[in-house]
């Protein structure tokens, strides 16, 4: 068990009283957390008689088992347990939130987060995805029902728990802490842009692939509901998901990929410290395709040499894909062999936020700064949009890039790409093709001049 695992028990199990219930976590040097469990909505701390607990499960016992002499606790029983499901969905994440930033975890990290969870907290602002947690556990327990008074059916409640997930994903790349107040146009478009794109935040353990505009309307159309939900309950006074910009855009997805000649621009940057590991690991995605969940965590024995049928030896990178279980072997050879040697194969490793950001600020002193343009539904409508591409540049894009050379550059095989990526079908491993339409033109012009 994980040294902050939480744990549920009477404060007094053992008398004929009814007993608070506490959330305990051991802070390490003997320190541990007590959080007694009460209810926002009746202001007191809520009880239950110790027959009424079940002490090998840390909970209340089933409804079905209640004694109808106890049957006036069965709304402390169901506040209780929907309390303890809400503390065991959000803990690893609250954990998770502490070592990102380097808070410390201990009594006061720990009330002032959950406090936050529960409402008790009034001078800090509700989180979006926060009140996310909360909503999806209302509706998975039949606290909130649907508008004909059914309880949510699975399905939908489903797009609402990967919506928790993608926002807090979005915040951990990009550094925010997504209130309701911070919800406006330049925001909306910025997650819309997030949500088209692929993305991976290894401190969460969170990844998705880019959604189709079907798939960005369906989590839009989650997300005003949920800010017209809490409007409608005097949590936020946000109003912006009214406006006409607040749409599910109708465009397909785009995403730069990093030609070989610009990917031996970023090499060849003299560069130190930080900028150093971001830029080197971000090679290492360029040379291997792996995923930063996957490239984060290679270690020296993960290399070997292996002889070709010729009898020539190979340094060949062997590794398990965390997402898909999928055990691949990727040839190190040329710039990949000369980087990981530099490293003496303990290559370095950096955070999901650090490598987004830093990336954009090392491909510009780079000289990637090309303009790229596409089309965009900025506000509702479709824009051109014409930007450095550089600013366009993110963690994903090294793992996009080194499939589209191996195809388009190398003219490797898509079933033999596909073993090196660990992609199971071809209709995924051809989203990660990415190639402009000048590109396409000239390498179609090429091949008309070389035809006999």
């Amino acid at each position: 068990m994980s040294k902050y695992d939480p744990k549920f028990n009477l404060k007094r199990p053992f008398t004929d009283k009814d007993s608070e219930v506490l959330f305990r976590v051991n802070c390490g040097k003997g320190k541990t957390f007590n959080y007694p469990l009460k209810s926002k909505a009746l202001d007191k701390v809520l009880r239950i008689p110790p027959d009424l607990w079940d002490l090998d499960k840390q909970r209340p016992i089933p409804i079905g088992k209640i004694k109808s002499k106890y049957i006036h606790y069965k709304a402390n029983v169901i506040e209780l347990s929907s309390m303890i499901d809400r503390i065991k969905s959000v803990h690893s994440d609250i954990i998770s939130k502490a070592r990102i930033s380097d808070s410390k975890i201990d009594n006061i990290y720990l009330k002032k987060s959950y406090d936050e969870i529960f409402g008790f907290s009034k001078s800090t602002k509700t989180l979006l995805s926060d009140y996310l947690e909360i909503f999806v556990n209302d509706i998975t327990n039949g606290i909130i029902l649907t508008e004909k008074k059914t309880k949510y059916a699975e399905g939908s409640i489903k797009p609402y728990r990967t919506l928790k997930n993608n926002i807090l994903m979005f915040d951990c790349i990009n550094g925010l802490r997504t209130n309701f107040d911070s919800i406006n146009q330049d925001w909306y478009d910025l997650f819309v842009n997030f949500l088209y794109d692929d993305a991976e935040c290894i401190e969460l353990k969170l990844e998705k692939q880019d959604y189709t505009p079907k798939s960005v309307g369906k989590y839009i159309k989650c997300l005003k509901h949920i800010l017209k939900v809490a409007y409608n309950k005097g949590i936020s006074k946000n109003t912006e998901y009214l406006k006409d910009y607040f749409i599910a855009p109708d465009k397909e997805s785009f995403a730069v990929v990093l030609s070989i000649d610009e990917i031996e621009l970023l090499a060849k940057l003299e560069l130190e410290g930080e900028e150093l590991e971001c830029r080197d690991t971000f090679l290492v995605g360029c040379y291997s395709g792996l995923r930063q969940s996957d490239f984060n965590r290679i270690k020296a024995s993960d290399f070997s040499l292996e002889k070709s049928q010729k009898g020539e030896e190979y340094t060949v990178l062997s590794i398990t894909t965390q997402k898909t279980t999928t055990a691949v072997k990727i040839p190190v050879v040329t710039n990949f062999l000369e980087l990981v040697t530099k490293y003496n194969y303990n290559l370095p490793s950096v955070s999901s936020f650090k490598l987004n950001k830093k990336i954009k600020d090392i491909a510009e002193k780079a000289g990637i700064t090309k303009e790229v343009t596409y089309i965009s539904f900025k506000g509702g409508e479709a824009k051109e949009i014409t930007t450095p591409k550089y600013k366009m540049i993110a963690s994903h894009t090294c793992r996009r890039s080194a499939i589209t050379n191996l195809y388009f550059h190398y003219k490797i095989e898509a079933e033999r790409i596909m073993r090196i990526s660990g992609h199971k079908d071809m209709k995924t491993f051809r989203n990660y093709i990415r190639f402009g339409d000048t590109e396409n033109a000239l390498a179609v012009a090429e091949k008309m001049s070389n035809k006999k």
